[in-house]
């Protein structure tokens, strides 16, 4: 807690110090558009989510799985699509 306190009195006495973390923030702002954060998540779902997902349904593929797997893959693929499709349309608005 006593360092919260001190950052907070550093920011409100060090006007240079308080310039210095403005501009910080404008420049990592520009990381956080919506376009950015749009391509973000849809690499994680193509790149990660879905793979992993693939991946856990090949480890548990066991008979009494298989069916309850087949059924979560494609449900999953399809809601993939449509969060990338949402997504998608948002940004173009």
């Amino acid at each position: 807690m006593d360092e919260l306190l001190n950052a907070v009195r550093r920011l409100k006495e060090d006007e240079g110090f308080y310039k210095y973390i403005v501009a910080e923030g404008y420049e990592a702002v520009k990381d956080h558009t919506i376009d950015k954060t749009t391509e973000r998540w849809i690499n994680m779902l193509e790149q990660q989510a879905v793979p992993l997902f693939y991946e856990w349904g090949k480890k548990y593929s066991y008979e009494r799985v298989r069916s309850c797997y087949m059924t979560l893959l494609f449900e999953f693929d399809i809601i993939a699509r449509k969060i990338a499709q949402m997504i998608k349309k948002c940004v173009r608005k």
